[in-house]
């Protein structure tokens, strides 16, 4: 098993973790959550675990939640959820609600760098986004981080991955060789196919994602690369 998860061995998998192409937007890329938990879903549910221990309540965002499969695990380990995603998913809302209570979770439809701040919580205690924040140019990003930050006390956690200018997606990467305040480009032809991934991406390098999150206000407590070559990271509030 690869840190990342056991290997499905799919014939149509897009990568060597076996992941399918189970479809968002459309351009955005496949549901990865959907398919399977990896090291970095795994660590931000232990913390769950605890954080609903000593909240009441405990509260996750689910930044870029999909199609909800690690908002349904946080509820599970006794969080209240933010989803935040640019597809509606009200009928996840509803039977999420359905299944552990009324006003466990909630939504967010939209883009989140004009979501206007009384549609944030009050108190974040979990701050989780896979594969979703290169989306954004670097300066959107870091402004998305700082704005959840605020609400976030010393001691709360984000849960963070990025795609990495050291994986096979730099290949033909049209902003390859920009500075990260420029970064900002489409795939090549070929692999935006392969991954389904239509829209313009920043690509980090490890520092500047560990610079990323820092800037926001937060320490590393562990960050590494994945078997296909994305940055994640666990990081505190200071």
């Amino acid at each position: 098993m690869s840190r990342d998860g056991e290997q499905k061995g799919a014939a149509a998998a897009i990568n060597s973790q076996g992941d399918l192409l189970v479809e968002t937007t459309g351009r955005h890329g496949p549901d990865v959550s959907s398919q399977r938990t990896d090291a970095l879903d795994l660590a931000a549910l232990e913390f769950a675990r605890k954080a609903a221990l000593c909240h009441a309540p405990a509260v996750a965002v689910d930044l870029g939640a999909g199609l909800g499969a690690q908002t349904a695990r946080f509820v599970a380990a006794g969080m209240s959820v933010l989803m935040v995603d640019l597809v509606p998913r009200q009928g996840i809302v509803d039977e999420l609600n359905l299944r552990y209570g009324q006003g466990r979770v909630s939504a967010f439809v939209g883009d989140v760098r004009r979501m206007p701040p009384g549609e944030m919580p009050r108190e974040v205690h979990i701050l989780y986004s896979q594969r979703m924040l290169h989306y954004l140019r670097h300066a959107e990003a870091a402004r998305v981080l700082a704005a959840f930050a605020g609400r976030m006390a010393a001691g709360a956690r984000l849960f963070l991955s990025c795609a990495c200018l050291e994986s096979e997606l730099s290949g033909g990467y049209s902003a390859l060789g920009e500075p990260l305040g420029q970064r900002f480009g489409l795939l090549a032809p070929a692999m935006a196919q392969k991954h389904d991934v239509h829209e313009p991406l920043c690509l980090y390098a490890r520092d500047e994602f560990l610079d990323l999150a820092g800037g926001a206000g937060f320490k590393a407590i562990e960050a590494y690369r994945s078997d296909f070559g994305t940055l994640k990271g666990v990081f505190e509030r200071c």
